[in-house]
This record gives structure tokens, sequence and C-alpha cells, in this order.
């Protein structure tokens, strides 16, 4: 018999109703940050900010890829209408509810939408196959 093991986590966020004045290359950068120290405290390799979707108006806004040892963030946050779309990857234990924390402090919203899946591995029984 086999055993389940989680190794990864992934979790969806969409996030609606945010501060205007938080949609700023420089306030994502050190949210991503802040996440980034909560998951994998130290381990941060890159992180990138940018304009995304200058073709489309209801597209424009910020791309987000921050990455460390053990994680992968992205997101992209919609200009027109103060949404973004959040995914955190992360083969690291993090709680999802402090990720959660940190969007509804740094983007003054309480409007999200949450979905996590877990990725899993078979773990042997100890006897050989």
């Amino acid at each position: 018999m086999k055993n389940k093991q989680i190794w990864s986590v992934d979790c969806m966020i969409d996030v609606f109703g945010c501060d205007e004045n938080s949609f700023d290359q420089i306030i994502i950068k050190e949210f991503a940050q802040e996440i980034s120290k909560i998951i994998d405290p130290g381990k941060e390799i890159l992180g990138i900010v940018n304009p995304f979707g200058e073709h489309e108006d209801r597209m424009k806004g910020i791309r987000l890829i921050h990455e460390n040892e053990n994680s992968l963030i992205t997101g992209h946050f919609v200009d027109k209408d103060f949404k973004f779309f959040l995914n955190v990857m992360s083969c690291a234990p993090y709680k999802v509810s402090e990720v959660i924390d940190v969007i509804k402090k740094t983007f003054k919203t309480e409007d999200y939408l949450c979905r996590r899946a877990l990725r899993e591995y078979d773990v042997g029984d100890g006897k050989s196959e």
C-alpha cells in the first residue's frame, strides 16, 4: 500500500476592489518580497515587476514574477478595475492565511477568491517493490 505525501502547494488568488494607490511597481515588488519572506526567508533569487498589456486597455497593468529557492510567485495587476490575479506555488510549506493577510494589508481589500491545489507523490510502505 502506498501513502501520499504533499510536495507542493499551489494557491490561486483573485483579488478585487483594491486601493488604486497600491498599484505601483515599488509597492508590488515589496509585496512580493514580504510573501517571499513568509515562505522562504532569506532565499530570494529574482524579482521582476514591469508594465504589461499596453496593447489592450482592459489588460493594461503590471506583471509580477518573483522567485526564491523553493517558490514562484506570479501576478497580473489590472489598472482598469484595480483587481489582480496571483499564483503562489511553493515546495516549502506556508500558511495561505498569512499570504491573504499580506494582501489585505497591502491592497486594503477584503474581496478575494482563493483556491488551493495540493500536489502529491506516492511514498512506498517500506517494502521493496
